[in-house]
C-alpha cells in the first residue's frame, strides 16, 4: 500500500473549518489529513493546576489510521537522523480506543509545541516519494487496499 498526499491548500481549508481547534496542533492536524490520516480531536496541552488537561499535545486518529500513522512517525524519525536534525522527543502513538500521538517524553510544553509544529511541516513538505520510499513492512498483510 502506498500513501498518498493530499493537496494542502484542500486540507488547509478543510482543518480552517474545525470548530476550537488550538493554533498549536494545527500544523500536525494539517499535515496528518494531507496524508489522509483523520483526527478525531487534539489539544495542544495546557499548565493549569487541577485541570484534566494534559499537560503535552495531542492529536486523537481513527484507530483505521494506526499504521499509516505509525508510518508517517517512522518516516520523520529517520529523516531527522539521515539529516542530523536533533530531535527534541520521540512521538509515540498510545493505544486508546482512539489512538493518541504524542510526544513520549515530557519536556517544557513550548518545546513541545514547537515540536509538533516541525512534524507538522515535514508531514506537510516531505514528498509521497519520500514516505513511501521506506517500503511496505510496517503495513499487515491484508491491509492493503
Amino acid at each position: 500500500m502506498e500513501l498518498k498526499k493530499r493537496d494542502f491548500r484542500e486540507t488547509r481549508k478543510e482543518v480552517e473549518e474545525i470548530k476550537n481547534l488550538e493554533e498549536g496542533v494545527k500544523e500536525l492536524v494539517i499535515g496528518l489529513r494531507m496524508w489522509g490520516i483523520y483526527t478525531v480531536e487534539s489539544c495542544e496541552g495546557h499548565l493549569s493546576e487541577g485541570s484534566s488537561r494534559k499537560p503535552y499535545p495531542w492529536v486523537s486518529i481513527a484507530l483505521s489510521d494506526l499504521i499509516r500513522a505509525t508510518h508517517l512517525l517512522y518516516a520523520y524519525s529517520d529523516y531527522c537522523y539521515l539529516n542530523n536534525i536533533p530531535k527534541k522527543v520521540t512521538w509515540v502513538i498510545e493505544p486508546s480506543i482512539s489512538p493518541i500521538v504524542r510526544p513520549a517524553e515530557i519536556a517544557p510544553l513550548k518545546v513541545l509545541q514547537e515540536e509538533v509544529k516541525k512534524l507538522g511541516l515535514f508531514l506537510r513538505e516531505v514528498s509521497e516519494n519520500v514516505i513511501n520510499s521506506h517500503g511496505n513492512f510496517l503495513f499487515l498483510e491484508g491491509d492493503e487496499e
